[in-house]
């Protein structure tokens, strides 16, 4: 037995043909030409896409750890150079 898709003979049948583009002769000519092919393509779909996203996971942790230790540093030498700045007096002369 030969695996071929359905063909439809004539015009009334070819809502059928449209609707189920599909109907193979066998069980695992289905399997052969449309399930393995449609499984592939969702594991090479995947295998790109999961390492993209940790890639943007990592990137926007790395930005908001940096901004983090920014701010902290700013804040810190803030304070240092609030409190160790000399005191400058001004001298009025009327």
């Amino acid at each position: 037995m030969e695996n071929r898709l359905y063909q439809p003979n004539g015009m009334q049948s070819i809502f059928k043909w449209v609707t189920q583009p599909f109907i193979f002769v066998s069980e695992r000519g289905f399997v052969k030409k449309v399930l393995i092919p449609f499984l592939l393509g969702l594991k090479f779909k995947a295998t790109a896409l999961v390492p993209l996203a940790f890639a943007l996971i990592a990137l926007k942790t790395w930005k908001a750890m940096t901004l983090g230790l920014l701010s902290l540093v700013l804040s810190g030498a803030m304070v240092i150079f609030k409190y160790t700045k000399p005191k400058v007096r001004i001298e009025e002369n009327h």
